[in-house]
């Protein structure tokens, strides 16, 4: 659907499940998604329409109006718009120093030392932050949903993911008289914006333990920006406003809608600090919890068991009424059958035509970026890298941080960079000399990013790898073909690291990309996958379907015991229904 707000368009998308009538209210569910994201993409990832909940929906997009830079669909909360805040600039010296983050709705990011990083649109508030004139696009949605749609406005809930996640905490305090409960996925507020609702708001936090780019419980990002930690700092004011005047640690006891394997597989683990305030970690990255259906099922677990019955609708309380004057400001709304995503800018180097970068096919020169099997170079260290399902390994050149005083002798020879960056950039310090591509005419480019456990910037210690596009096309971690095409030959490109949702990291040895294997000779009709999900290839089997051109020459002939005709099994659950193929591998090495 889309509408005007404001003087702009803004769309979202709804999800209806096949139960309603009209007749009886529903609860209403509102997910944002991440930065760079869109709806459509959230509305796969999130799960949250494969629960069987009786619930509606909403998938809004953010506003992108970064035109020099692609389509990077943002939300302004939590302080991503208001550096310097209460203590100081929210991000390093080195995460922007060009200032390319900056949209165009924010009139150059004055004084914000390249700290500003999404638009400047109301989403919430004309700040972003605050609960003060409540007004902006996502308010007057919600308001929108209740006039057209059977809502319950006692059980109105936000959720959402990574820049979408920090929204779901601005929602929480913002809009407190309205919601009956939130549940945040890697999300945080700026240092200096940590804010609590006025009113009691339900909060599960869910973070992974490896998520570097919106960090629970550490205070600086690995691309430089600075957060609130979540345990010491966001839970405790959280409590107070719920009415608890201090934490009770205890384990989390209460339903989490997914099964016991699955939260062993995910290694979950959640504290119940009282007051209905929740924080579970889990063994990933920065991604939604584990699969679209883990994540969906538990998100709605937790979200379902409250109300808030004094909520009577357009955020207004038992005894209040709305002004005289008031009009739904979300005006001229109409609804689309289909609509696609913006269609989304690689930020891939065009070989051909860059001068900067240097690409070398010779296996005697050996450039940066390169297989971990063959040993790295003496600037580079091994670094293995894990999210969620998919894991991988990659030489990493090491650098210390841009404008950064160290007090440790051991970073002092090594060459600064500049942290972060949406699109190449040569002087960012990182080594311009890459492996051949996978295929075609676009190569992954190189970004900076600061390693370890941050929690008052003590490690200037940072490594640089080869950024990929495009990930998450079809909502899930995934990425393109074309993404895994930039990468150097033999490597994948790999989600959960980036702020852009759409980007991941050129990675070997990994599982992120499926190989593929056609039966017989090059003639034959069936391509077939084979998926290993962990380093022992205890998930292995096969997938019908024809091969991408890239895979229509030979590299080896050999023989597979495969599970016959089912791609979901493993070879030991199926002793008595094997096939022995013939296969030429291809595309792959």
């Amino acid at each position: 659907m889309s509408g005007t707000f404001d003087g702009t368009k803004r769309t979202w998308r709804v999800w209806v499940p096949s139960t309603y009538t009209g007749d009886s209210a529903v609860p209403l569910i509102v997910s944002t998604h991440g930065w760079g994201g869109s709806g459509k993409g959230d509305e796969s990832s999130s799960g949250l329409t494969i629960t069987g909940g009786d619930y509606i929906a909403v998938f809004p997009d953010g506003y992108a109006d970064n035109s020099g830079f692609g389509s990077w669909g943002s939300w302004n909360c939590v302080g991503s718009t208001q550096s310097p805040g209460p203590d100081g600039q929210t991000c390093t010296s080195s995460a922007d120093p060009s200032n390319a983050y900056c949209y165009t709705s924010c009139d150059g990011c004055k004084g914000a030392d390249g700290c500003d990083w999404t638009t400047c649109k109301n989403d919430i508030t004309s700040s972003g932050v605050g609960n003060t004139d409540v007004n902006g696009f996502i308010p007057q949605l919600y308001d929108y949903m209740e006039e057209n749609f059977c809502i319950d406005t006692t059980r109105e809930y936000h959720t959402g993911f990574s820049n979408g996640g920090m929204f779901t905490y601005q929602a929480g305090a913002s809009m407190s008289t309205r919601l009956a409960a939130i549940a945040p996925v890697a999300g945080s507020f700026h240092n200096g914006f940590n804010q609590a609702p006025t009113t009691k708001v339900p909060l599960l936090d869910t973070h992974g333990v490896n998520d570097q780019t919106v960090p629970a419980n550490s205070t600086t990002s690995a691309d430089g920006w600075h957060y609130t930690p979540v345990n010491s700092d966001i839970v405790p004011s959280w409590l107070k406003a719920n009415g608890c005047a201090t934490a009770k640690a205890a384990a989390y006891t209460a339903p989490i809608g997914i099964s016991s394997s699955d939260a062993s597989k995910y290694k979950l683990g959640c504290v119940d600090w009282g007051c209905d305030v929740v924080s579970c970690a889990w063994s990933g990255s920065h991604q939604y919890f584990g699969s679209a259906s883990v994540n969906g099922n538990f998100v709605w677990s937790f979200l379902q068991q409250y109300s808030n019955p004094q909520h009577i609708g357009k955020g207004l309380l038992e005894g209040e009424e709305l002004p005289s004057d008031y009009q739904l400001a979300l005006v001229n709304v109409t609804t689309i059958v289909s609509e696609d995503d913006t269609e989304y800018e690689s930020t891939g180097i065009d070989i051909a035509g860059s001068t900067a970068f240097q690409w070398s096919d010779s296996s005697d020169l050996r450039p940066h970026y390169g297989n971990p099997n063959r040993g790295c170079r003496y600037d580079e260290e091994k670094v293995t890298l894990q999210a969620g399902d998919y894991y991988g390994e990659v030489c990493a050149p090491k650098r210390k941080v841009k404008n950064f005083d160290s007090t440790s002798d051991d970073v002092d020879f090594l060459r600064s960079c500049t942290l972060g960056g949406m699109q190449a950039n040569p002087q960012n310090g990182c080594p311009t000399d890459l492996p051949s591509v996978n295929n075609g005419t676009l190569s992954a480019y190189p970004q900076c990013s600061m390693d370890g456990p941050r929690r008052h910037f003590a490690s200037s210690v940072a490594h640089c790898y080869l950024t990929c596009d495009p990930c998450r096309n079809n909502g899930f971690d995934e990425c393109d073909d074309a993404a895994h095409d930039m990468c150097p030959k033999g490597a994948a490109c790999m989600t959960g690291f980036l702020r852009n949702v759409k980007q991941g990291i050129c990675v070997y040895n990994s599982n992120a990309r499926p190989q593929k294997y056609h039966v017989g000779d090059a003639s034959a009709k069936q391509c077939f996958e084979t998926t290993y999900t962990d380093a022992g290839l205890a998930a292995q089997g096969y997938v019908d379907g024809a091969c991408d051109p890239v895979f229509n020459s030979i590299d080896a002939v050999e023989y597979e015991i495969i599970c016959n005709g089912d791609s979901t099994r493993n070879i030991k659950d199926c002793p008595d229904d094997q096939t022995t193929i013939t296969i030429a591998k291809k595309g792959i090495a």
